[in-house]
């Protein structure tokens, strides 16, 4: 036989159905039919159960070597990271030994850039303002927006060469290597 473990399920509620049916005037040869029946249909269930359990066992073998792959792939990435950083530290610590600003190569070229000016305000600017706006820390919380427009206004002011007490720009560089 070849059925589905669907299938296996139904003949055996059906076979236990037929078992309801029998009493003491059912012929024994019926009954000796049915239990060869109901042993077959029972062998029949757990050699699909078993076909079952190996298929999950080999599933989650393959889950947990994948597991295991990702982890080591994942150590490899983070030397491979550091690696990389090291090389970067080392090629800018070495131009600016050298007081090179760019590097051309056939391989690659590596330049400093300019970052964007980052604002940045002394804790008491920035305290002072928040508390002249904000009257509790929950309220700071829901109104994130001004804090930001503050400090867009601040850095605009900056840059169109105003001065603010308690604030400043800050320009850095990093190296951009293609």
């Amino acid at each position: 036989m070849n059925y589905s473990l669907y299938e296996i399920d139904e003949d055996l509620r059906n076979l236990l159905e037929q078992a309801q049916e029998f009493d003491s005037e059912t012929p024994s040869e019926d009954v000796d039919n049915w239990l060869a029946n109901f042993e077959e249909t029972k062998g029949e269930r757990a050699k699909k159960m078993e076909a079952i359990a190996r298929v999950r066992f080999g599933a989650m073998n393959g889950a947990h070597s994948i597991d295991n792959e990702i982890a080591r792939l994942m150590e490899i990435k983070k030397k491979d990271l550091r690696l990389a950083e090291k090389m970067e530290n080392l090629l800018e610590r070495t131009m600016r030994n050298a007081g090179d600003s760019e590097i051309k190569t056939d391989l690659f070229r590596a330049k400093f850039v300019k970052n964007p000016p980052k604002l940045i305000l002394t804790p008491e600017l920035e305290k002072s303002f928040m508390l002249g706006v904000f009257e509790a820390e929950e309220q700071l919380k829901a109104e994130r927006g001004i804090a930001s427009e503050f400090k867009k206004k601040v850095k605009s002011e900056l840059k169109a060469g105003e001065t603010v007490d308690g604030a400043r720009l800050e320009q850095t560089e990093r190296l951009k290597i293609e």
